[in-house]
């Protein structure tokens, strides 16, 4: 590593990094969480833009990702002294050396084309959802045996993002990739990786902790159990009881398929340990809220609030005429699920989601709901479920986003 980088002792992965650079034309740094690939990043395009004058660019999913995560990093890393010049509206940084960095956001990728760089770095490139950033950049560089190099830093999204086909499924000529775990950073606070294994399970922790491609075309809950999940809980009347509404009313072609939008009201029992119970599910279609808010609240009256689809208006109208406090769900998707994962099973082993085997359409979607392999989106670090075998999870989700997410 250069000694041009200030005060900067990569880790053993970084360095791998960095060494992979001096070989390779494209090499990608897929890591877990926090595991030092911005930081490595930023002093890649320091020693690039400090070793010669060239021109070079910086791209961030967003132009807030690079003000709030990129910005930071660079003011640590790159020697006051050495800036020439820089300007926030062009986006440009220029150098003592002549090299110039420059910076842009990938949102309008046709915006990126233009001249001829040296280098390019792209950080979190998980989020774009198609190559057209890669197949942009890659074609503005200059492959001379002076420059033409590409770095990619990210946490990995799946075995059907175009990354996978990039580093592993088709990697073209002098390209590689250094894989990280998290536990990798030697610079983390003490007992970090600890704190996030609690809260990721499954699959999904070793995509966020481990760095691993891995298949979400399965379970979106593959830590759920029939044995440890499913249980005789009944009421305590001591414990607060919401309900969670998904609302629905088409019976389509019947459940299970796609035309099938039942109105869902799950009743869920909060527990003194942070956990819950799920005690009983009411699922009509063709009916009337009214008609299925007065059968509901026939099987449970102490209902201390409920948490509703933010599009059954009707419903919360209603609702709020029996005077039930209410809350609109307006989280997203990728959010609500990572938070009732952990109620499923959590990094320490514990299940805190308990459900009565009353409820029968909830069990069940639990054990069908999938990731759907043939949508190329990704929100909050989660690829797109089938919207399918969905509707007694999301009056779940409704409720544990509110209730549990702080517990």
């Amino acid at each position: 590593m250069s000694q041009t980088i200030v005060r900067y002792t990569p880790t053993r992965k970084q360095a791998e990094f960095h060494r992979a650079l001096e070989t390779h034309d494209t090499v990608g740094f897929i890591s877990g969480v926090n595991a030092g690939k911005t930081t490595a990043g930023v002093c890649e395009v320091i020693r690039q833009a400090s070793a010669r004058p060239c021109d070079g660019m910086i791209v961030t999913p967003t132009n807030e990702m690079f003000v709030k995560v990129v910005t930071p990093i660079i003011r640590r890393w790159l020697p006051r002294e050495w800036i020439a010049d820089s300007n926030k509206i062009e986006r440009w940084i220029r150098l003592k050396n002549g090299s110039t960095i420059w910076y842009a956001s990938g949102h309008d990728p046709q915006s990126l084309e233009g001249t001829t760089l040296q280098w390019v770095w792209m950080d979190e490139a998980k989020n774009y959802q198609t190559d057209e950033v890669y197949n942009i950049m890659s074609a503005r560089l200059g492959r001379d045996d002076k420059g033409g190099k590409m770095w990619i830093t990210t946490t990995p999204i799946g075995l059907f993002h175009w990354l996978y086909k990039v580093f592993v499924e088709n990697p073209l000529p002098h390209t590689t990739y250094i894989k990280a775990s998290t536990r990798d950073n030697t610079y983390a606070p003490k007992g970090y990786y600890d704190r996030l294994a609690s809260m990721y399970t499954g699959t999904y922790a070793k995509q966020q902790l481990e760095g691993d491609f891995v298949s979400f075309e399965g379970l979106v809950y593959d830590t759920f159990s029939l044995t440890e999940n499913v249980a005789p809980v009944e009421r305590n009347p001591n414990n607060p009881l919401y309900i969670g509404v998904d609302d629905g009313y088409a019976h389509g072609g019947g459940e299970g398929t796609a035309g099938y939008h039942p109105r869902v009201i799950l009743f869920v029992e909060e527990q003194p340990n942070g956990g819950f119970h799920v005690l009983d599910e009411y699922v009509a279609t063709g009916e009337l809220p009214e008609v299925s808010l007065t059968n509901a609240l026939s099987m449970y009256a102490d209902i201390d609030g409920a948490f509703i689809d933010s599009s059954a208006s009707e419903l919360i109208r209603r609702v709020s005429d029996l005077g039930i406090s209410y809350s609109r769900a307006t989280h997203r998707v990728a959010d609500g699920i990572k938070v009732v994962r952990k109620f499923v099973l959590d990094g320490n082993g514990q299940r805190l989601l308990k459900i009565n085997p009353r409820c029968k359409m909830l069990i069940k979607e639990f054990q069908l709901y999938r990731y759907n392999e043939n949508v190329n989106r990704v929100e909050a670090g989660e690829p797109a479920p089938y919207k399918q075998d969905d509707h007694a999870l999301d009056s779940l989700r409704y409720v544990l986003y509110k209730r549990g997410k702080h517990m």
